[in-house]
């Protein structure tokens, strides 16, 4: 039962504690420099890790054949790591206009990460489909599809209409296809390639600060670079690197053990449910007085707590071990 215990730990630490900490720093006037000092830490935590643990050059030299052409295992990382840098600022962005609502709208991360491994690397994937798993997986989408419909409905009679709901929609559009992607190639380097965790994340988070020190960049050129970040700011910029930093690494391992078909709906519905939940009680996102869920969105809720159950059990014994 490793992969379950691995998406249970990932969850809390994601969905719930980490969400607050990115409110803080999303709303902060210090965002750009949030963003850099965040990814020097985990470059920092991926170096210390890459050395600990043993970590291997040679192996992310390695060539991997796409379309015909040889490319080294380190550089599709890395470019896909750079991409991370602008994902997590766009998550951001839209974490400034609601938490709770650019929660709902992530399903076109997922569509994009099955589509992907489906079509690229199936092997991985389908001795692993049962009958049980189909339906799970079918019921945390519905789940998914009626709480966004019901979000996207607030999103259009609420106070975010026009441009603003317009930003919504494409601060959450650039994160969700960057991820949906990245979500893939975790399930392909950890179940394909067996890359081992360190050697990923190397390249990742170094990456990543790259595309960040741009953002930090081209936002002081243009004259809207926020002032130096507070003690405060700082301590919670560290709290939230440790928090995503273990979150990626239980992310690679649950897709290790696990199956991106699994895991993914799983992931789906907690995405939805723990930054909502976040966005209600922690940062009031909602109107009126207490947390006000539709029969909708109560049906959502069950729906994709029955379909995580489902998936939970109907894996194969020998995911379970």
């Amino acid at each position: 039962m490793v992969w379950l215990v691995l998406v249970g730990i990932r969850i809390f630490v994601a969905d719930i504690l980490a969400k607050i900490l990115q409110k803080k720093l999303a709303i902060s006037k210090s965002r750009e420099r949030a963003l850099v000092l965040q990814y020097i830490f985990c470059a920092v935590f991926s170096w210390i890790a890459f050395l600990i643990f043993g970590g291997d050059f040679s192996h992310l030299l390695q060539n991997i054949k796409v379309s015909n052409l040889d490319i080294p295992i380190f550089l599709i990382i890395a470019v896909i790591g750079l991409a991370n840098g602008f994902g997590c600022y766009c998550q951001w962005r839209a974490q400034v206009i609601s938490m709770s609502k650019s929660a709902t709208m992530g399903i076109p991360d997922d569509i994009i990460a099955l589509t992907l491994i489906y079509l690229v690397s199936p092997k991985l994937e389908i001795p692993f489909l049962t009958h049980g798993l189909i339906v799970g997986v079918i019921l945390c989408f519905i789940a998914a599809v009626i709480f966004a419909v019901q979000k996207s409905k607030s999103l259009k009679n609420g106070s975010s209409v026009g441009y603003t709901g317009a930003k919504l929609v494409s601060w959450v559009l650039g994160y969700t296809i960057i991820w949906g992607t990245a979500t893939f190639l975790f399930r392909f380097f950890s179940g394909e390639v067996r890359l081992p965790w360190h050697n990923f994340s190397l390249i990742w988070y170094n990456a990543s600060l790259i595309s960040a020190l741009i953002i930090f960049g081209i936002t002081k050129f243009i004259g809207k670079i926020g002032p130096k970040m507070t003690i405060q700011e700082r301590g919670n910029t560290f709290k939230l690197v440790i928090l995503i930093w273990a979150s990626l690494v239980l992310y690679y391992l649950a897709l290790k053990f696990g199956t991106l078909t699994a895991t993914k709906p799983i992931f789906l519905v907690s995405a939805m449910i723990g930054p909502a939940l976040v966005g209600f009680i922690v940062f009031k996102e909602h109107r009126g007085n207490g947390i006000s869920l539709k029969p909708t969105e109560r049906l959502a809720f069950i729906l994709g707590g029955i379909g995580v159950l489902v998936i939970a059990l109907s894996l194969p014994y020998k995911l379970l071990s």
